[in-house]
């Protein structure tokens, strides 16, 4: 037999336990199954980094859950697609975020216009052997999607490793299309026949497009024939002109369903239920005028966003109020008693003046600065540069975040860990704060612009090819980000504080 699919899923649940759900979820549900041959288990994983990454920390975990599983012996090998197929990697299969959390079927409102859809779909997500094919029609907004994405939630609800794919048809074919563009089509379309739920919107595009019908047709029948699940959604009947008769017969071979637009009542409380999910209450009047509004569903549920937002926006004003009155409060009282102090009467009125806040110290960093810190002398005349404090976070974010100390970072060791952390800091003081390469060199020594435009270079070069330098640039640019955050909201609030006083 092998080791399947079924059986990947079960490891997945036992390394969930053994290692958590922060590392399951960042290192292990990105692996994909390729399956087994000659005793090896192929898995993909989406980085070189998340590759090495696995190979060192989590292989031999994944291989004796793969025995105890199947009761036999695999070795497992980690694969990376090629660098391009990164771009073009199918985005739609189903993860968290892409499904919208509200579209269950507990939220869907029943009407005489959908009752048969809203049970044609539960019963098609249970399973049933003879259910396999769903097909939606309709105009728009009257809840299609709406009942795709609850099949999509309760498959995954019931079954969290199950493969769910779950797109627009333009979405779909236009990621085959870049699989055709690099090649890689063999790999897409195996990809998507292996899925166990197959779930495509907006079908009305194959109308537009009928140079795709036969494709739908070949990814179809190898879905059905390997008795797989598939939903679709259309504006239109299966029996639409537009539609090959061949593709037509096959959408009839499942079941077939109409929703229509819902009556005023249900209207209302589908814009109710919206109004709850968005935690604002509508009076009835106002539900009353916008079901009767010849307007769209949309636009009646843009309308309701729109109060939750003003009514936030009034909140908050009135919360920034309070606390400008209080601290005009607060400076008041503090005039008052250092006027009380001055003319002795402070013990009588006995007035508490509150800690004045703690003013951080006026950012007063240069390159001196530094060369004072390594306890030596400044050979050379510093760079004339507004924000230099900003510069200085840089550096010691980029001393913190390589393990390295300023001594180090400033040396003329050629030591690889030395030279790339130096070359990283190049890199970030060039590219967040536009320094040129002449003013980078003075921060570092006086070293020669050309050694900075190398060291910029070098980094770009490598963040291009290796998905580790990548990552820590973009760590550390986060990092730099993160402080200078701070210094900017620390001089906001001493100039609020000195303001109020005045």
């Amino acid at each position: 037999m092998g080791f399947t699919s079924v059986h990947w899923k079960e490891v997945c649940a036992l390394l969930f336990e053994d290692v958590g759900q922060e590392q399951y979820e960042l290192w292990i549900k990105p692996l994909y199954f390729m399956g087994e041959a000659n005793g090896v288990i192929h898995l993909e994983a989406p980085t070189v980094f998340a590759k090495h990454w696995i190979n060192r920390f989590f292989i031999r975990t994944i291989t004796f859950f793969a025995q105890e599983v199947s009761g036999e012996k695999y070795r497992v090998a980690v694969r990376c697609p090629r660098p391009h197929l990164n771009v073009f990697r199918p985005n739609h299969i189903v993860e968290e975020g892409r499904l919208r959390p509200d579209f269950i079927f507990e939220n869907f409102v029943e009407d005489s216009a959908n009752e048969f859809a809203l049970y044609s779909a539960k019963l098609f997500a249970r399973e049933e052997a003879r259910y396999n094919l769903l097909y939606l029609y309709g105009p728009s907004q009257v809840g299609k999607t709406h009942l795709l994405q609850a099949i999509c939630h309760y498959f995954l609800e019931k079954e969290p490793f199950r493969h769910v794919v779950y797109a627009t048809c333009e979405e779909f074919f236009n990621s085959y299309e870049c699989a055709l563009a690099t090649k890689t089509q063999a790999e897409f379309l195996y990809r998507h026949q292996n899925a166990g739920v197959f779930v495509l919107e907006d079908l009305q595009y194959l109308t537009v497009h009928p140079e795709h019908q036969p494709k739908m047709i070949r990814l179809f029948d190898a879905l059905y024939n390997s008795n797989k699940y598939m939903a679709f959604s259309c504006d239109r009947h299966p029996n639409c002109p537009s539609f090959s008769v061949d593709l037509a017969s096959r959408l009839h071979a499942g079941i077939v369903a109409e929703l229509k637009p819902p009556s005023l009542e249900a209207s209302k409380e589908i814009l109710r239920r919206k109004a709850a999910f968005s935690n604002i209450s509508l009076p009835e009047s106002l539900l009353s005028h916008m079901v009767h509004d010849p307007g769209s569903v949309r636009r009646n549920y843009g309308t309701v966003l729109t109060l939750s937002v003003s009514r936030s926006m009034e909140a908050e004003n009135a919360r920034m109020a309070e606390l400008i009155y209080l601290f005009r409060e607060r400076s008041l009282k503090a005039m008052l008693a250092r006027d009380l102090a001055k003319e002795g009467e402070g013990k009588e009125k006995e007035v508490k003046v509150p800690p004045p806040p703690k003013v951080p110290p006026k950012p007063d960093f240069h390159p001196k600065r530094l060369y004072q810190l390594l306890n030596k002398k400044m050979p050379f005349r510093p760079p004339m540069i507004t924000h230099s404090s900003l510069v200085e976070k840089a550096i010691l974010a980029t001393s913190a975040r390589f393990k390295v100390t300023l001594k180090e970072l400033y040396s003329k060791k050629r030591s690889k860990k030395f030279v790339r952390a130096r070359q990283a800091a190049m890199y970030v003081m060039r590219y967040l704060f536009r320094l040129t390469f002449k003013q980078i060199g003075e921060y570092f020594g006086n070293r020669h612009s050309s050694t900075v435009q190398h060291a910029v270079k070098r980094i770009e070069e490598q963040i291009k090819t290796d998905p580790s330098i990548e990552m820590a640039i973009d760590d550390l640019i986060q990092d730099v980000k993160d402080e200078i955050k701070k210094v900017y909201y620390d001089h906001a609030y001493v100039r609020a504080v000195r303001s109020l006083e005045s």
